[in-house]
């Protein structure tokens, strides 16, 4: 699985049973929740600016947001319903072809969303 990301957006891509277990976790969030996600940093960041190895998920009381910092990487905080919202994006039929992806950021009502994350898309390699 790659994390990419330029200074405004974030792609997420894997198979599709990578991306399964984080569907999984996601939709299984609960009050406690704080799951970090290991990434290949392998090979090239392009079309991206970066690659990045790590992604924390973890509960807060506020629509999900996505957000990078360099001492932590990726952040997304989130309440439950956001999370579970965001786990949705996850999902992928088991026939879904590669490049089939999913955008999360307006695709969501403002309760789960922030106006304030960077855009996330997630996609079948």
């Amino acid at each position: 699985m790659k994390l990419y990301r330029t200074i405004d957006e974030v792609e997420i891509s894997g198979s599709i049973n990578e991306l399964a277990k984080i569907h999984q976790s996601l939709i299984s969030a609960s009050e406690n929740y704080n799951e970090t996600f290991i990434f290949d940093t392998s090979g090239s960041s392009k079309p991206y600016d970066f690659l990045e190895g790590k992604l924390t998920i973890s509960i807060s009381f506020k629509p999900a947001c996505a957000s990078f910092n360099e001492k932590t990487g990726l952040v997304i905080t989130g309440n439950v319903a956001s999370l579970k919202a965001l786990g949705s994006f996850f999902d992928f039929e088991s026939d879904a072809k590669a490049g089939e992806h999913y955008h999360w950021d307006n695709a969501c009502d403002p309760e789960y969303t922030s106006e304030d994350t960077l855009p996330i898309v997630v996609s079948v390699v």
